[in-house]
């Protein structure tokens, strides 16, 4: 499992706060090097979808640090969920402590996507469950899961440890984006 201390000199995570109406929707989450071209890792010149394709290309690439994950709110507000992941071997414990800060900071609780989950993502959720003394959980009753898995319940994580620490390595780059017109 990597740690904050395995990012590389020029690697950030770079987060994006996407808003309806000044309220959050959507945490769109990238870790990758800084554009090529780009002297300094100054956020407002990377796009999101810039970041997730320098992420892609590093992975292409056979490199390392390629990783990103968008988490979304459900109807409601009480949980938010992986919308989509797509991590090197590693990061994906990393992406999810980020993203179970960002919604625990919210008020709110982090957990599976009902529409599948792969193995590996499987096993992250095992290691919160079983493991993770820093996490805490509640049922969800509304979940589709017969078995009593790692996957029916929703995570918070508090204190914002792995925040905290990538900002103190000024690792953390983030931005709001308004995504709804005003009424």
């Amino acid at each position: 499992m990597k740690t904050v201390s395995d990012l590389a000199d020029a690697e950030y995570v770079y987060v994006t706060r996407e808003l309806c109406r000044g309220r959050d929707s959507t945490f769109q989450i990238a870790i990758c090097e800084r554009p090529s071209g780009n002297p300094t890792p100054d956020f407002e010149l990377m796009s999101l979808s810039d970041a997730i394709e320098e992420a892609d290309n590093l992975q292409k690439a056979g490199r390392p640090h390629g990783c990103w994950m968008i988490i979304e709110i459900e109807e409601g507000g009480e949980y938010w969920r992986v919308q989509e992941v797509q991590t090197s071997d590693g990061w994906g414990p990393l992406l999810y402590d980020i993203a179970m800060e960002l919604v625990t900071e919210k008020g709110a609780s982090f957990r599976s996507d009902d529409n599948g989950v792969k193995p590996d993502a499987i096993r992250v959720w095992e290691f919160y469950e079983n493991s993770r003394k820093d996490v805490s959980r509640k049922l969800c009753h509304d979940r589709k899961y017969m078995a009593r898995t790692s996957l029916q319940y929703a995570y918070q994580k508090s204190p914002a440890t792995t925040v905290e620490r990538l900002k103190e390595l000024a690792k953390w780059k983030e931005r709001s984006v308004e995504i709804c017109d005003e009424e």
